[in-house]
C-alpha cells in the first residue's frame, strides 16, 4: 500500500507540474497582454497630447487670421479714404478758386 501512495504521490506531482506549466504559459500570455495594453495606453496618451497641441495651434491660427483680416480690411479701405480726401481737396480748391475769381472780378469792377 505504501507503494500505491508513492505512485499516487508521483502521479499527483506530475499532475501538479503539468498544471504549473499550463499556468506559467497563461501567465506569460497575460504578461504580454498587459504589456500590449500598456503600450496602447501610452499611444492614446500621446494622441491626446498631440490633439491638445493641434487644438492650441488652431486657436492661434484663428486669432492670427482675425488679426490679418482686420489688417487687410484696413489696407483695402485706405485707397478709398485717400480718394475721398483728394476729392474733398479738389472741391475745396475749385470753390476757393471760384470765390477768388468772384472776389477778383468784384474788386476789378470796384477799382475801375
Amino acid at each position: 500500500m505504501a507503494e500505491k501512495k508513492t505512485i499516487s504521490a508521483d502521479a499527483m506531482l506530475a499532475n501538479h507540474e503539468a498544471r504549473i506549466k499550463v499556468c506559467e504559459k497563461r501567465l506569460n500570455k497575460f504578461d504580454k497582454l498587459a504589456e500590449s495594453i500598456n503600450d496602447l495606453a501610452l499611444s492614446v496618451k500621446e494622441i491626446a497630447v498631440n490633439q491638445t497641441a493641434m487644438l492650441n495651434d488652431m486657436k492661434e491660427e484663428k486669432e492670427t487670421r482675425k488679426t490679418n483680416e482686420k489688417r487687410i480690411t484696413a489696407l483695402e479701405l485706405q485707397p478709398a479714404k485717400n480718394a475721398q480726401e483728394i476729392r474733398q481737396k479738389v472741391i475745396i480748391a475749385i470753390i476757393t478758386g471760384c470765390i477768388g475769381a468772384i472776389v477778383g472780378a468784384i474788386m476789378g469792377l470796384l477799382l475801375k
